[in-house]
């Protein structure tokens, strides 16, 4: 995979797909690119911190195989808050209770309405996980240490900008909540 995780998901999105979560989130699509990439640090951050203890990294690897196949970003409709719980489950795994917290520091920070940063997160969860499951475990045959150290490059390589120094210093030296 040549560069971030964050520039491939938004590139499996495209134009088409920021433009239905525009929709799913009641606004214009510069907005919703805006909620995009603001929440996408966030969740690659959380999966990062996650995967800093072994067991965490395991926990993901095995979620990983559930969206493995998975192509959410061709349904975005289907990944809104109150069809699917999918979104919620997994960011309670990325973030636990700090969901709340990070998504009102994200919108102090760009602006934008805490609830449409925490939308756009529920939404770009499972293709996330998906994108890694297709482009990291599957691709590049990673195990759950190679899939970790891929998230952990992510993070220290700066991809995940202004907003993953926010993260760092919401989520501190706690793990978050991993189920």
């Amino acid at each position: 995979m040549t560069g971030t995780l964050q520039e491939g998901v938004m590139n499996e999105l495209g134009d088409d797909g920021v433009q239905q979560i525009a929709g799913l989130l009641g606004t214009d699509t510069a907005t919703a690119k805006q909620a995009v990439e603001s929440a996408l640090p966030a969740i690659v951050g959380g999966l990062a911190k996650n995967t800093e203890d072994p067991q965490g990294a395991d926990d993901l690897y095995s979620a990983l195989g559930d969206h493995t196949g998975a192509d959410p970003a061709n349904d975005i409709s289907a990944l809104t808050p109150a069809a699917s719980g999918m979104g919620g489950a997994i960011m309670n795994h990325v973030l636990g209770d700090k969901l709340d917290p990070v998504a009102n520091a994200i919108g102090g920070k760009t602006g934008l309405p805490a609830d449409q940063v925490k939308k756009a997160a529920l939404i770009l969860a499972p293709i996330v996980m998906a994108f890694i499951a297709k482009n990291v475990m599957n691709k590049q045959g990673q195990d759950a240490g190679g899939v970790a150290r891929e998230l952990q490059n992510e993070k220290s390589g700066g991809g995940l900008g202004a907003i993953g120094d926010l993260l760092g210093s919401l989520l501190g030296g706690n793990k978050a909540a991993t189920g």
